[in-house]
């Protein structure tokens, strides 16, 4: 909570995502417990840690001393049920990574019958192309591939046998306001070498045990809404 104190989620807040988000308006911040044994052990992993007045002793501890104290310091170790855990944050690492299950992908955008999803579609040029490759799509229909190539720097020729599936496409294209991305290569302007998309902090359990939280490195996956209007 904002006053530092922890507590766990009622039922009406893990069944109601609004709830949460009202919770993390106030300053809340969500955590889950992991793990602070691993499953091999040494001498610099066998100590006795004195915590809240209680005494823990393991013979494979994930760190050494030192850098369970780091973990102390930072208010990252907590009592569980029978041994002590580490509390790893939601906001440790916003970014998650993309697997071949999609369950993201919904059709919330979609206008017409046969119409693909932007969301899948830009999945699939990001996966398969670069920045300035040509993308082409024999049945353009509303142009929704051109749409999401000319968003992520791509090259684009579209193609449909009826007249009013390229007008429609057409208008979308000519009407549309896309978000741009400062380029990666900012001395050569090289588009092949990418853009620069937002970057998020990563904060692990080994950067905490060296003391260093490890904010703002690597960028995320592209996201359009972070992009430099």
């Amino acid at each position: 909570m904002a006053d530092g104190t922890r507590r766990a989620l009622t039922k009406e807040e893990k069944a109601n995502t609004k709830e949460l988000r009202q919770l993390v308006e106030t300053g809340a911040k969500l955590y889950q417990l992991t793990a602070l044994n691993s499953e091999s052990s040494g001498a610099s992993t066998t100590f006795k840690v004195k915590f809240e007045g209680r005494d823990f002793f393991r013979t494979n501890w994930k760190t050494n001393e030192n850098g369970f104290q780091n973990l102390i310091k930072a208010n990252r170790v907590v009592v569980g049920a029978e041994t002590l855990r580490y509390v790893r944050y939601f906001d440790d690492f916003l970014a998650t990574r993309i697997t071949n299950y999609w369950d993201d992908t919904g059709l919330a955008d979609k206008r017409y019958v046969v119409q693909t999803s932007e969301k899948v579609i830009a999945r699939c040029i990001l996966m398969t192309t670069d920045p300035g490759d040509l993308v082409l799509d024999p049945t353009c229909g509303s142009g929704t591939t051109a749409f999401v190539a000319e968003q992520w720097g791509r090259r684009w020729i579209m193609v449909d046998t009826s007249r009013i599936a390229v007008n429609i496409a057409k208008t979308r294209l000519m009407t549309a306001t896309f978000p741009y991305f400062q380029l990666y290569d900012q001395q050569n302007c090289d588009i092949r070498q990418g853009f620069n998309y937002r970057k998020v902090s990563h904060i692990t359990l080994s950067s905490l045990l060296k003391n260093s939280p490890g904010e703002g490195t690597g960028p995320t996956w592209p996201m359009i809404s972070e992009g430099i209007m």
